[in-house]
């Protein structure tokens, strides 16, 4: 059986994770300081493995949409935005590491996604060539 991931349930699926994705983002970015208990991760790498995750999710429902780079350009202010909006929420604070964590996960998001388009097209163009 073969399937298409361009159906539209599975655009409407795709979207969806993406939406749940931004909201569980975003919960974690503004909950207020000791509410969860992080301390046996290590900060900057959950902040660079959420962006890095968003990313993939956006890739994952837009990617027919928008091209790596505007997708990468999008959800740069996004980023900033939630890094920034952590001065209102009590107990959390802005860090300049923290940003860098984020949009050092949104660039390797997006070095992946073309690593893997690019050798997607390789696997294709072989299999078009009959090898």
């Amino acid at each position: 059986m073969i399937v298409d991931l361009n159906s539209k349930t599975w655009r409407r699926l795709r979207l969806m994770q993406f939406f749940l994705a931004i909201a569980l983002f975003t919960f974690f970015a503004l909950v207020p300081g000791g509410q969860i208990d992080v301390r046996a991760y290590n900060d900057k790498v959950m902040h660079f493995l959420g962006n890095f995750a968003l990313y993939f999710s956006a890739w994952a429902a837009y990617r027919n949409r928008f091209n790596n780079m505007h997708l990468f350009l999008i959800l740069i202010p996004y980023s900033v935005a939630m890094e920034f909006s952590q001065l209102l929420s009590p107990g959390r604070a802005f860090d300049l590491r923290d940003l860098a964590a984020n949009l050092s996960g949104l660039a390797t998001g997006l070095l992946l996604t073309f690593a893997l388009e690019r050798l997607y097209s390789q696997y294709k163009a072989r299999q078009l060539d009959g090898i």
